[in-house]
């Protein structure tokens, strides 16, 4: 009889055990999260000239974080500029991100927000966002990027804890090519020369300037920073980007002059 309630209580303490190592086990993760994001704002030109065109790349490296959180599966981040410095033209998200959304309704205060999902995930490193910026001035301008959400695929992992965000920068120098963008009003009015449309002078260029009327108008005057408005020959000073335009008016009709 002791033999038999000894194997019992011996069987009891057993499930007991297995029970308790089972509710042990269970709440401890399967995997840790582990690894590191970087994420990087590329000028591809980081000193450029006043006049120039350049692009800035950001990308996202899953290459240092381990599985299963090694794919990308989501975004939202922010650029920010100096818009002394850099005029934004366009934004476009890349590859497998491409059918996200940027909202560039505060560009001209310098900034971008950008975001995408891809349910499949990607991984390696990934371009995602491409910006392409004139240089309009001499100066300064941080590339400040930063993440308010980035998420793993198939395990939604939050990634923000591993991310690590290098800015980048952009240093103009005084000198460089300035653009002037000659204009004709009203459209079919005259001609000019340099002709209609940009030019590119180096900073510092006195540039001869001529407006033509045609057959039916006459020459009123410059509008834009011209040596002489009044003259239909006169010069400008490339000193930084310009646009002139040169105001012809119908034959008999300067009574419509518009005022300056």
């Amino acid at each position: 009889m002791k033999s038999t309630h000894r194997l019992l209580h011996l069987r009891l303490l057993l499930v007991i055990a297995l029970v308790l190592g089972s509710l042990i086990v269970g709440r401890v993760p399967i995997s840790a999260q582990t690894g590191t994001v970087v994420s990087n704002a590329t000028p591809s030109d980081a000193t450029p000239a006043v006049g120039n065109t350049i692009t800035v790349t950001v990308n996202i490296d899953m290459t240092g974080v381990d599985a299963p959180d090694n794919k990308l599966g989501s975004f939202t981040g922010t650029l920010a500029w100096n818009t002394d410095v850099l005029s934004y033209q366009s934004a476009a998200l890349q590859g497998v991100f491409a059918g996200g959304v940027i909202n560039d309704t505060n560009v001209g205060a310098g900034q971008l927000t950008f975001n995408s999902a891809y349910a499949a995930g990607a991984t390696g490193n990934i371009n995602v966002l491409i910006v392409t910026f004139n240089v309009a001035a001499a100066g300064s301008s941080t590339l400040d990027l930063e993440y308010s959400a980035m998420a793993a695929a198939t395990t939604f992992a939050n990634l923000l804890p591993m991310l690590t965000v290098n800015d980048g920068q952009v240093e103009v120098t005084s000198g460089g090519n300035y653009i002037l963008t000659m204009a004709v009003g009203p459209t079919g009015g005259g001609t000019t020369d340099p002709e209609v449309g940009p030019h590119t002078y180096a900073a510092g260029t006195v540039v001869d300037i001529t407006a033509t009327p045609n057959t039916g108008y006459e020459f009123d005057y410059w509008d834009g920073a011209v040596a002489n408005p009044d003259s239909a020959s006169t010069t400008v000073t490339m000193n930084m980007a310009k646009t002139v335009t040169a105001l012809d008016i119908v034959s008999g009709g300067r009574a419509q002059r518009s005022m300056r």
